[in-house]
């Protein structure tokens, strides 16, 4: 057992920044709308009152300018479309409509108030982006990938890989599945759904993430950003890049979404038999109109194969089963390789959204996935393998966050995160539970003495065990003040790992040939 703290102190000289308030901060989880209001002459209007609305679900906040003509809502909900109204006594009143926010970037919406004996016809508002290139807007490069893009890029692997090569600076490796980003190593990113990290927490995948590639389905995903060198410090523990996804939320319209894909050899060019199939159906709405909100996305993956054959003549496979049973009493397993091979995924995600009341809102995440990729081994031209030499890389992955966005009064809010992840990796058995025999190699087989035929619990997974929990506690507070905002926070993580791996702990015998196995003549133990 081990365990590991890391703690990230925001405060003091070392995090607490005083940034203009033109700055475009980082969010995980949500987003914000900012923006000065003057008037014709460009004067600042302190004491405006700005109202935003997010028209899906009706939650409003309500602020008012400060000194500087400056507004900004944190802790919105990431796409939109929001309203934003502005008003002043003395002034004509303005609205701009159809706002929509990227995650991990602010929204820019500036007003110009006309007075009342001004004959107006509407007001002019500016509304833009934070800048994408390296400026004062920015906090390092990126990309921002939002649902626009996910719903209408084309996808063949409905894979998240297939949205983040969009951007030159990442490389898919590994057949897909490994995300390297400007030639980094893909364990050193940070993938993080809803705040909570989705990468392998002990380092042994290939792909870096928690199981067989994505734990997650790409229909519950809203958005996506890829930060590559972020000056931001609330982004950090990588050196490839920070990779954040959030997820859908219902609104107060039940919507949902039903995807199956189907593929087989007779859809490729000539390759072995095999099928593919993909189930996924994403479903939201109102639990409580302008209140509580639900959001539930489940995916079934599975990818089936034909396992490699073996070339070793079935007599000489039966006499080696015949003598383990007659001479040590043992069943060394089944002589008939399946015909097919199941990798299977499910994933189940559940999201509540409870809009507390103007200034407070809370959103919980629940995210399962439970692989299985199983390992027929010991097969080729010249070998084989009894299926108590078969296993089953089994994978589970749970996690829980819960998000809190406070805004305590006009210029103080904050953003709360707990979660906690667990991952669990246990091999089992193909056809029931994994064998208790030593690992047992017969060579010298067959006319030509070059055949071998193995049995009994492959050598490394004679112990080996993995469970991992991830336990993080996440606390951000902004003060706006003048053109100025001071950021500051906490961040603390614990991680449990229990791993347990002993390499043929249950025994390993090799022997040359029938005969000896049979007499009990070992050559290497």
């Amino acid at each position: 057992m081990k365990n590991i703290k890391r703690f990230n102190w925001l405060v003091a000289s070392l995090l607490v920044s005083m940034l203009a308030v033109s700055v475009s901060f980082a969010q995980d989880t949500a987003s914000a709308i900012r923006g000065t209001v003057t008037d014709s002459s460009g004067n600042a209007i302190s004491g405006a009152t700005v109202t935003v609305k997010h028209e899906s679900t009706g939650a409003t906040k309500t602020m008012t300018t400060n000194e500087s003509g400056n507004y900004q809502a944190r802790g919105l909900r990431v796409g939109g479309p929001y309203t934003v109204s502005i008003s002043s006594d003395g002034y004509n009143s303005g609205k701009q409509e159809d706002v929509y926010i990227v995650l991990g970037e602010t929204k820019d919406v500036n007003v110009t108030l006309a007075a009342d004996d001004q004959n107006v016809e509407e007001v002019v508002v500016f509304g833009t982006a934070a800048q994408t290139i390296f400026s004062a807007d920015t906090m390092g490069s990126g990309t921002s990938i939002g649902s626009e893009t996910l719903e209408n890029a084309p996808t063949i692997s409905r894979s998240v890989t297939d949205f983040l090569r969009l951007d030159s600076r990442v490389n898919i490796l590994n057949n897909g599945d490994a995300i390297s980003v400007s030639g980094v190593n893909n364990r050193f990113n940070n993938f993080t759904i809803d705040g909570v990290s989705a990468g392998d927490p002990f380092g042994l995948e290939a792909g870096g993430f928690a199981g067989i590639g994505q734990p997650f389905n790409i229909d519950t995903v809203e958005q996506l950003n890829v930060r590559f060198s972020p000056y931001d410090v609330t982004l950090s523990n990588f050196t490839g890049a920070s990779i954040n996804a959030v997820t859908k939320s219902g609104t107060n319209d039940f919507t949902g979404s039903l995807n199956y894909q189907y593929g087989d050899q007779d859809w490729t060019r000539d390759l072995s038999d095999f099928e593919n199939t993909q189930l996924s159906a994403t479903f939201g709405g109102p639990i409580i109109k302008d209140k509580l909100f639900f959001f539930i996305g489940y995916e079934d993956t599975s990818r089936t194969t034909v396992p490699f054959g073996s070339g070793v003549d079935a007599s000489v496979i039966q006499s080696v089963a015949d003598a383990a049973s007659s001479v040590y009493g043992i069943n060394v397993g089944s002589t008939q390789i399946p015909s097919k091979l199941d990798d299977t995924k499910e994933n189940l995600l559940v999201k509540l959204d409870w809009q507390v009341n103007e200034d407070h809102r809370l959103a919980f995440t629940y995210n399962t996935n439970e692989d299985n990729s199983p390992s027929v081994n010991g097969m080729g031209s010249t070998s084989f393998g009894f299926d108590s030499y078969w296993y089953v890389n089994n994978y589970k992955n749970d996690t829980y966050a819960l998000n809190l966005y406070s805004d305590w009064n006009e210029n103080f809010n904050t953003e709360l995160r707990i979660s906690t992840a667990q991952f669990d990796k246990n091999p089992i058995g193909v056809n029931g539970p994994l064998s208790d025999l030593a690992n047992v190699e017969i060579r010298g087989l067959g006319d030509d003495g070059r055949d071998r035929v193995i049995f009994g619990r492959e050598i490394y997974r004679h112990a080996n065990s993995l469970a991992t929990t991830t336990d993080n506690f996440y606390l951000e507070g902004n003060y706006f003040v003048g053109d100025h905002t001071i950021k500051g926070g906490i961040e603390i993580q614990d991680r449990d790992i229990y791993n347990v791996f002993h390499a043929r702990s249950l025994g390993y015998y090799l022997f040359n040939n029938l005969d000896d196995f049979i007499n009990g003549n070992v050559a290497e133990y």
